[in-house]
């Protein structure tokens, strides 16, 4: 629900500094080390605070990502984020995953 996403949002950010301390164990260095060619385009679904976005854009700053979330608040957290490292390369929207009007979304999964 929106509640809930409002009262996580406060604290996304510290609950991934906690689980994910050791950066060589984090899932999104995973995820940012499956992207290996640069120019692409890349969707984050359910976005969140952008977290995943932000590695992606930030280790390949010639492709273009886009996040999706319906949190306003994690958006706003995203948003500041993306801002204070000044890239270019990320936009954000607010939006319901089943509301893209994709008939398909390509899953990508990490292990």
């Amino acid at each position: 629900s929106k509640i809930q996403y409002k009262v996580i949002s406060k604290i996304y950010g510290l609950l991934d500094l906690i689980y994910f301390r050791k950066y060589e164990r984090n899932p999104r260095k995973a995820l940012a080390d499956y992207v290996e060619i640069a120019d692409k385009r890349i969707l984050d679904v359910c976005t969140g605070t952008a977290a995943n976005a932000i590695e992606i854009a930030r280790l390949h700053p010639t492709s273009k990502v886009i996040g999706i979330d319906i949190s306003k608040e994690m958006l706003h957290i995203a948003k500041k984020k993306i801002k204070k490292l000044s890239l270019n390369n990320v936009k954000l929207y607010d939006m319901d995953t089943t509301a893209t009007g994709f008939r398909t979304i390509p899953l990508m999964r990490s292990s």
